[in-house]
């Protein structure tokens, strides 16, 4: 027997040992269900306070907002607003909540809020911060959703009570985005209107210019024999949060409740003047009495205002009337 033969069975049996162990080692696929992270969703309440606007938010993924829920609105509806600004707001905190440091100085509070730690954050602007669709399509951009129209805001707002302040509570989910954005006051309202525009008025009689401050573009102190009445000129871009939500901010300015929609939109009246036409709203509460008018105009808006004792105001009430009328945007600069 050759040498040959004799090595021919053994490697044949090398070959089905390793043939056996290819078949062990035989690769096999698994297929793994993809985990899809959570959507985004975003809580948040606009409250207007005097002439500020308030701002209440929270943001995370769906489940863990969707939680907090009951406790988010119950902690917007305990907010008390003390009429001296100089005075604290206060609030009832919800038992497994907690207050932190403010990482961000434009913040009047930072709250730790629920099992899942979500941050509450709380704010405060100028009424140039009052358009609530500027801000729902702002904070839409934070959880990854596009912009919406001014009509399609009952779709993601409702209207919320807040002791006697009618505010508006905005809920959204959406795929996910770039997270919290800081948030930062608009610019401040310039004197000029559109182009070289300014506006020009007729002064009445007895009426004395004093310093109009940061936010005034002019004021004036009208002695009566029944007090003395401010009348003030404003300026805010945009809608400066529409009429309904302006004329609710300066009742409360009077000591009046906020009052719906309907019955704001028919006790309006119109002044028409050379700058065109002026909403025009009568005011009396017990903190006093307030004749505003409304002008839209070059993008932005334009308030004329008297305030006072009721007595005082009605003293000088055609005078305002007649200067409301005479407003006109004249070329030239100031």
């Amino acid at each position: 027997m050759t040498r040959l033969s004799t090595v021919r069975p053994y490697l044949a049996l090398l070959a089905l040992i390793a043939l056996a162990g290819c078949q062990d080692d035989e690769i096999r696929h698994y297929r793994v269900k993809r985990i899809e992270p959570p959507q985004a969703r975003l809580l948040a309440a606009m409250l207007p306070i005097g002439e500020k606007f308030w701002f209440v938010s929270v943001t995370g993924p769906a489940p863990a907002v969707g939680d907090l829920v009951p406790a988010f609105e119950s902690f917007v509806r305990s907010l008390r607003f003390p009429e001296n600004e100089r005075r604290r707001v206060v609030w009832e905190l919800p038992a497994d909540w907690h207050r932190e440091p403010n990482r961000d100085r434009m913040r009047y509070a930072t709250f730790r809020a629920g099992e899942n730690a979500l941050e509450v954050r709380v704010y405060s602007f100028g009424p140039e911060s009052g358009n609530l669709l500027a801000n729902v399509n702002r904070w839409r951009g934070q959880i990854g959703l596009g912009p919406i129209t001014e009509a399609e805001l009952p779709t993601a707002s409702r209207p919320i009570n807040v002791n006697g302040i009618a505010g508006t509570l905005v809920d959204m989910t959406g795929p996910g985005g770039s997270g919290e954005r800081p948030m930062t006051p608009p610019p401040p309202a310039s004197p000029q209107a559109a182009g070289d525009e300014k506006l020009s008025y007729d002064v009445p009689p007895g009426w004395e210019p004093v310093a109009p401050g940061a936010m005034r573009l002019a004021a004036f102190k009208v002695a009566t024999g029944d007090g003395a009445a401010e009348v003030t000129i404003s300026s805010l871009p945009g809608d400066a949060g529409g009429w309904v939500a302006n004329v609710n901010r300066w009742r409360g300015q009077v000591g009046l409740p906020s009052a719906p929609a309907a019955e704001i939109e028919k006790d309006a009246k119109v002044i028409d003047s050379p700058a065109g036409r002026v909403n025009y709203a009568d005011l009396s509460g017990p903190k006093g009495r307030m004749l505003v008018g409304d002008l839209s105009h070059g993008g932005k808006s334009w308030f004329v205002k008297m305030t006072g004792p009721p007595q005082a105001v009605a003293t000088q009430q055609a005078a305002f009337e007649a200067f409301v009328k005479s407003l006109r945007f004249e070329a030239g600069g100031n």
